[in-house]
């Protein structure tokens, strides 16, 4: 499944706008940025399931300066479980992850290859 389709079907599943741009994006790439992007939960949710259906390799994800707490940091972890061989650069930096989020990077830290 496409994965902005997944965007979108959960912005609406949840009763909510989606955010321009992360529902329109017309290249697709090996590097995906959501900075700045001001990812509440529900944001977060939908962002996840479309990282679960993206098609190709992951080489950098980037989620500065969203407000993103444990609990968030925890769904995006684990979200990302089939990019983790090609995974190269996450950045998380200007975000409130607290120790919650800090144990599920480092979790998946131990599980990259």
């Amino acid at each position: 499944q496409d994965p902005r389709f997944a965007y979108l079907k959960d912005c609406y599943t949840n009763g909510m706008l989606p955010k321009v741009g992360l529902a329109i994006r017309g290249e697709k790439t090996t590097h995906l940025s959501f900075a700045n992007q001001s990812l509440l939960q529900k944001n977060t949710k939908a962002v996840c399931e479309s990282l679960k259906r993206y098609p190709l390799e992951i080489h950098a994800l980037d989620f500065t300066g969203n407000g993103i707490k444990g609990k968030e940091c925890s769904m995006i972890c684990e979200s990302i479980d089939s990019h983790l061989t090609t995974l190269l650069h996450l950045n998380f930096s200007n975000n409130k992850i607290g120790a919650e989020g800090a144990e599920a990077l480092c979790e998946k830290m131990r599980n990259m290859k």
